[in-house]
């Protein structure tokens, strides 16, 4: 996993740009990645793990709110 991880943050270094912006750029680039890489990318390379816990806490708690409510 840590070779496709050094791919994934060589191939967002050395992305190709375009007039469509960075959003763009970049969701292309990481479209060849599946989800669990770009988790590793997120929390290993932009140390961001905090970010994504407090995401995943929020998003975990809402759609428990939204379980009861049905």
């Amino acid at each position: 996993m840590k070779q496709r991880i050094s791919e994934l943050k060589e191939a967002i270094e050395n992305r190709p740009k375009t007039h469509y912006g960075i959003y763009h750029d970049v969701g292309q680039v990481i479209n060849d990645f599946t989800t669990l890489e770009l988790v590793e990318y997120f929390t290993d390379v932009l140390n961001s793990e905090g970010t994504l816990r407090y995401f995943l806490e929020q998003q975990i708690t809402a759609a428990e709110i939204a379980k009861l409510r049905r």
